[in-house]
């Protein structure tokens, strides 16, 4: 067993997967309560309990969609921008046959970088890509509805990170190097450390906002005929779970009704 096997044996032990499952479990509450922030509270003990499953699937099948549209822009960029990069440094080695001080070392760094440049850019096009695909689609970020405490717990938690780093107390150029230096075993424990829990606050923080964003998105959409037993009319369906339904009228955004087989219920917000 080779020690890449032996960390990877490490990382993959009971704890960490129950630990995986809790954060999930609370990524996926957080994001259900954010939508639920819109919801009169007279009516939440009605309606939390029926659509938490079918809205947390709902969640993880867009996010799914997203993630695998982004990985095939991501990957089909990337390339394109690796078969440019791999062109330049070729052209700079043939060069060197004929300016050998000037292109030499320029061409052998050209293609070492080459891959670490793919990388970064298969990185970098596939977050862009998947904020972008999980905005059109589910939700609709606002940032003006984001408050100023949740601001002040992203500043926080990003001024901890640059602190641990030691940004803060030490010249940027040497910090950096204390980072890529693989003997310092230790200080990158504890830097992972903090990127994982603050990165475990700031997703749970994107989460809730991403449900109230996924609400302002749902009453700006174009609202449906609905018709059953109980209640027909234009509405744009907020949450449903089989033949359970909250709805919210185009006409009266106001009113929200909730519907099955049995029984109409409505409520009218005063405020």
């Amino acid at each position: 067993m080779n020690k890449d096997q032996a960390v990877t044996l490490r990382l993959i032990t009971l704890k960490n997967i129950i630990n995986i499952l809790i954060l999930a479990i609370s990524i996926a509450s957080a994001h259900y309560i954010g939508f639920l922030m819109h919801i009169p509270f007279e009516m939440l003990s009605l309606i939390a309990d029926n659509f938490l499953i079918d809205f947390i699937f709902t969640f993880i099948f867009y996010v799914t969609l997203s993630l695998t549209m982004s990985r095939v822009i991501a990957f089909s960029l990337s390339q394109l921008i690796s078969s440019e990069t791999s062109a330049l440094a070729a052209f700079s080695l043939r060069l060197r046959r004929h300016w050998p001080n000037k292109f030499n070392k320029f061409g052998i760094k050209a293609f070492k970088e080459n891959a670490k440049i793919e990388a970064a850019s298969y990185w970098l096009f596939l977050i862009t890509a998947f904020i972008f695909i999980l905005n059109f689609s589910y939700s609709k970020i606002s940032l003006d509805k984001v408050g100023n405490f949740s601001w002040l717990v992203i500043v926080g938690m990003s001024i901890s990170i640059i602190s641990k780093a030691g940004f803060l107390n030490r010249n940027p150029l040497e910090a950096s190097k204390r980072i890529f230096d693989k003997k310092r075993v230790r200080f990158h424990n504890q830097l992972i450390q903090v990127v994982v829990k603050s990165g475990t606050g700031l997703l749970l923080v994107s989460s809730f906002y991403s449900g109230i964003f996924r609400y302002e998105k749902v009453i700006d959409e174009t609202p449906l005929d609905f018709q059953s037993s109980n209640y027909n009319g234009k509405a744009n369906i907020l949450l449903s779970s089989g033949q359970k339904f909250l709805l919210i009228e185009k006409a009266d955004p106001k009113r929200f009704i909730y519907t099955d087989n049995q029984k109409l219920i409505t409520y009218r917000k005063e405020k």
